[in-house]
């Protein structure tokens, strides 16, 4: 059996899909922990509208996202726990196959998914997580390459850990805090879609959002060759550049950069960054901003089998709905 944590605040629009998708799940034995943050909209109505015995609804004072997910795991009846977030939509086989692999590891595993990022009933573009531990977790040095969203853990780990802290990237944070003890796993193929709201607080506050990043990074980054298990100063120094790029100073990126002389040349991706920080300030900023190499990706494989497929599903998947 599997908890399902849905936490949600003011976002009762999007609520019928994300649930949907969970109803229609392969795997039936669930509890859904529809954790409302204080909503001011019509969240309660819209879950009193919906029958079905497995969703538990829990009207929260509002206390932001962290301790609203911490509740949810208090409260949870099952040790594994998943994450979905309001708007979001599981594909048919997420949990099974995500518990199928969870359940005979040991409790520092965390199994985590591609996904597909859509707008309007449109795929924008997915990601291409790696398989391996190890590399997943030396990603961790500048961003998470898999959603919190999409994630299944044991929820007894969590708890032992320290469960989520109140930060503005309380999934981050608390990835960084694992990354010695927890083994963390992306599971290939795309079993989530992830919508993208041009009007949620991540996309309308980027530059806080980058700051708190930095902020939470920054103990990590006294000896980040160590920590990060990096192959030595001048990949620290890579990673430093790309740390200041993404959430930082620019020119301190061409900095580190510099550092790397002649190698720099055989990084394509840091000549492009590094021409990119000579940008106007609200054009660098778009362009960092714009997932431009998932995109395109994406805009290659357009025509690719699993590309159409992908599309198809989200089509299927949000049948019934209102334009």
């Amino acid at each position: 059996m599997i908890s399902i944590l849905l936490p949600t605040f003011n976002s009762g629009t999007n609520l019928h899909r994300t649930i949907r998708s969970l109803v229609l799940q392969t795997m039936k034995d669930f509890e859904l922990i529809v954790l409302d943050d204080g909503s001011t909209d019509d969240t309660e109505q819209r879950i009193a509208a919906i029958r079905d015995e497995r969703i538990k609804y829990l009207k929260l004072p509002h206390r932001g996202l962290a301790l609203t997910l911490n509740y949810g795991l208090s409260v949870a009846r099952y040790d594994i726990v998943a994450r979905i977030d309001a708007g979001d939509i599981a594909l048919p086989n997420r949990l099974n196959r995500q518990y199928e692999f969870l359940r005979p590891k040991p409790e520092n595993t965390i199994v985590a998914c591609n996904q597909a990022i859509y707008i309007d009933r449109h795929v924008i573009f997915r990601t291409y997580g790696s398989s391996d531990p190890g590399a997943v977790r030396t990603r961790l040095a500048l961003h998470c390459d898999f959603p919190h969203s999409g994630v299944m853990y044991f929820r007894k780990y969590i708890l032992e850990n320290g469960a989520y802290s109140e930060t503005p990237i309380e999934d981050y944070e608390l990835w960084l805090r694992l990354k010695n003890s927890a083994r963390f796993h992306i599971l290939p193929e795309v079993l989530m879609f992830t919508l993208s709201d041009p009007e949620s607080l991540s996309n309308i506050n980027a530059t806080e959002r980058n700051e708190a990043h930095y902020r939470i990074q920054e103990k990590y980054y006294i000896d980040v060759e160590k920590e990060f298990a990096l192959g030595g100063k001048l990949e620290g120094d890579a990673t430093r550049g790309w740390r200041e790029y993404f959430y930082g100073d620019r020119r301190a990126a061409r900095i580190y950069w510099k550092r790397l002389g002649i190698l720099a040349f055989a990084q394509p991706r840091i000549i492009i960054a590094w021409l990119v920080t000579y940008l106007p300030e609200r054009a660098f900023t778009a362009f960092k901003e714009s997932k431009i190499k998932f995109r395109i990706e994406y805009m290659l494989r357009y025509f690719f089998r699993d590309s159409f497929v992908l599309r198809r599903t989200l089509k299927e998947l949000m049948i019934g709905e209102s334009k």
